[in-house]
């Protein structure tokens, strides 16, 4: 996604505990299926393994001409696939070596 450094987040930018931060910003891009996740300190391999990301879906003026599926729902379904590994209780099994460094 285009958009400022500033407003991407990342560790060099704290939000302290009871505190709010708002990403603003103009979309100027052509239509693009992206993705968001946090950009915490040595945390965002294991935030993004426990669910912590999901889809922007940006459109422009030729998104209605392009000859791709509009049926939102039926034809038109947005997908995330994660490879992850559970224990026997279900819950997710995360190695920091997968991801972190």
């Amino acid at each position: 996604m285009h958009l400022p450094a500033n407003m991407d987040g990342g560790p060099h930018q704290l939000i302290l505990p009871g505190a709010t931060w708002n990403a603003m910003f103009n979309v100027k891009q052509p239509a693009a299926t992206n993705w968001f996740h946090p950009h915490t300190l040595d945390q965002t391999g294991r935030q993004v393994y426990m669910e912590l990301a999901g889809l922007l879906i940006v459109e422009d003026a030729n998104t209605d001409s392009l000859d791709l599926p509009k049926t939102w729902g039926e034809d038109d379904i947005p997908l995330i696939i994660q490879d992850r590994r559970f224990h026997t209780d279900g819950s997710f099994a995360y190695l920091s070596s997968m991801m972190d460094s």
